[in-house]
């Protein structure tokens, strides 16, 4: 084959991979718009799963899990809280807008739905890695309404590099999209495109400490959120700014075996601020199946000297 004949070869090559990424694009966008019409229903408030009765929970899972990553494990709760599980902005089946995804984006929604479910005040936050970054700014933001916060697998970084470091080595799926953007976006688009079976039975095995069910779910995203809440709120906001001023009202439950962040840097961030921390052997998404349980001693605890005071 002589040099023309392989650079025409190239050439079509290349004109051919382009149609083809242009045909995922425009199905993408069909696929996520019919999405968008499903959740109209839900205006501009995020999906919520609700239950029992009492002083406000409210459950918020880390990127990109959803409400499914609880479980049943906290639902003992029930007997005397009202238990609110919040899928966040752009992630399982909450609105998908057109926004980019900044932690403004996020709190606002956030508290136009605890105002609409009326948890407003007396609230008890249980988050975890992304989710602790929104609970933590959401109780500065307001702090007279927040009583608690039970925060799990707290990513404390530096900086954006230090964040991507610790990042990429949570998982195969977590160094696509910090390492590689590109390839996770197009990733991200075929998944859009197709919403493929298959995918949904390929991405446990890319997060084996996940439950497969909570591994699937993961996938109820678009790039624009997933793209948009990574670079504008896990990679861009420390969550040693809010938490200065809310110490003694956070207690960290961080694992030894916890990737995202090392445990001495959890207790130096605790002593700093006031806050306790009660250590578990916990990996970053073992924290429901391993230490629920001590979770659910840590609030109700806390819940029965205030009841005695009244």
């Amino acid at each position: 084959m002589n040099a023309s004949h392989l650079m025409r070869g190239l050439g079509i090559s290349a004109l051919a991979f382009g149609a083809g990424v242009a045909t995922i694009e425009v199905i993408a966008a069909i696929r996520v718009n019919h999405l968008r019409a499903e959740r109209a229903e839900l205006g501009d408030r995020l999906y919520t799963e609700v239950r029992g009765q009492g002083p406000p929970v409210v459950f918020l899972a880390g990127l990109p899990a959803t409400t499914r990553f609880w479980g049943a494990a906290f639902d003992p709760l029930a007997k005397s809280h009202r238990l609110i599980f919040v899928d966040a902005l752009g992630f399982g089946r909450s609105p998908l807008p057109k926004v980019d995804y900044t932690l403004e984006d996020h709190l606002a929604a956030l508290r136009r739905t605890l105002v609409a479910t009326g948890a407003t005040r007396r609230v008890t936050f249980i988050a975890h890695s992304f989710g602790t970054l929104l609970a933590a700014y959401y109780a500065a933001r307001y702090p007279d309404e927040v009583e608690r916060l039970v925060l799990l697998g707290t990513p404390v970084f530096d900086g954006e590099r230090e964040a991507r470091e610790h990042i990429r080595e949570m998982s195969s799926m977590s160094g696509l999209f910090t390492l590689n953007p590109i390839l996770a976006r197009e990733a991200c688009k075929l998944h859009e495109a197709t919403m493929s079976p298959a995918l949904a039975r390929i991405v446990p095995l890319f997060l084996p400490d996940a439950p497969p069910e909570v591994a699937r779910e993961g996938l109820l995203h678009t790039w624009r959120s997933f793209h948009g809440t990574l670079q504008n709120v896990v990679l861009k906001k420390p969550i040693a700014i809010p938490l200065a001023h809310l110490g003694p009202k956070v207690t960290f439950v961080h694992g030894r075996a916890d990737k995202i962040t090392p445990l001495s840097r959890i207790e130096a961030l605790s002593q700093t601020i006031g806050a306790q921390v009660l250590v578990t052997g916990d990996d970053h998404l073992s924290y429901p199946a391993r230490s629920a349980g001590m979770v659910l001693a840590l609030v109700e605890r806390e819940r029965h000297p205030r009841e005695s005071d009244r």
